[in-house]
């Protein structure tokens, strides 16, 4: 998506504009569509389905495909962002560096693999742990498409602090799940930047 973009040209930028435009809605508003596009009976894509043939599939109530769905409904809501980072990131990449490898006879795919990719690892790394955060406190899709269901599949451990403290009003040991969360994202996050950090060295 962001070499997608990274070209001047107005179609690009609005294919930017495009991409970026479901990050500025709230979950809330990203939960409530995906619930009606997977929805059984009505949701859009079982009606392209049905039109192809295919019965009806059960999205949000099957334990198998409940998850994958939040999953895909999270991937699109968030892409946005993450490709702002990495076009932010190939616009710090000086031209003189493309400009050198094409003068040596690099293609498309050797500058995107020797060059791109490797001076984006810094930004891969932030972006790597942005979403490592961001999955432990995934909470409104969840909630929101499915409240957890079916049988649980779809329950995380945000949801699972909210129903303990303000549900069965544990607050103490609400708090101290939340505290714990806390830990453990600081602890992943120190780890990566520190694998990081040596490898660079």
């Amino acid at each position: 998506m962001a070499l997608m973009t990274i070209r001047a040209g107005k179609l690009n930028r609005t294919a930017e504009a495009v991409f970026f435009m479901p990050y500025v809605f709230s979950t809330t508003v990203v939960g409530t569509l995906w619930a009606w596009l997977f929805q059984k009976n009505y949701g859009l894509f079982n009606q392209i389905g049905k039109t192809m043939g295919f019965p009806p599939v059960g999205w949000l109530s099957d334990p198998r495909l409940a998850l994958p769905s939040i999953v895909v409904a999270t991937l699109w809501w968030t892409a946005g962002f993450n490709m702002i980072l990495f076009s932010a990131g190939m616009k710090q990449i000086p031209e003189e560096v493309y400009e050198s490898a094409r003068m040596d006879g690099a293609g498309n795919f050797t500058i995107l693999t020797r060059i791109t990719i490797p001076l984006l690892r810094e930004t891969g790394v932030l972006v790597l742990v942005l979403q490592i955060i961001a999955s432990f406190k995934v909470f409104g899709q969840s909630y929101v498409m499915t409240g957890g269901g079916p049988y649980g599949t779809t329950r995380v451990l945000v949801q699972y602090m909210y129903e303990t403290g303000f549900n069965y009003f544990k607050l103490g040991y609400a708090s101290a799940m939340s505290v714990v969360l806390f830990l453990v994202v600081l602890a992943v996050s120190a780890i990566q930047f520190a694998i990081f950090k040596e490898k660079r060295r």
